[in-house]
């Protein structure tokens, strides 16, 4: 897998008392093969995929992104400059 952590969005407690990091990332090549971690290893956390979003609060907004506060620091982000699409 070859990405570039650009921007470290936040870290939060979750209801199972575990911490949770959120990361924006730009991601060149993918393999879902070679995804590693906890959250892979267990089938009650939902589903991990890529999905390739327009950086904009609009296009964010319409996700379903979990935790929902997620969503509402990545939109501020965004409109506050810090994020730019490349």
């Amino acid at each position: 897998m070859d990405h570039e952590v650009t921007l470290a969005l936040s870290g939060a407690d979750n209801t199972g008392n575990e911490k949770e990091f959120f990361y924006l990332a730009q991601i060149e090549r993918w393999n879902f093969a070679d995804r590693t971690g906890p959250e892979f290893q267990r089938n009650d956390r939902g589903e991990y995929f890529l999905e390739e979003v327009p950086l904009t609060t609009e296009a964010i907004a319409k996700l379903n992104l979990m935790p929902p506060e997620i969503s509402s620091v990545l939109r501020d982000t965004i409109a506050r400059g810090e994020l730019a699409e490349v």
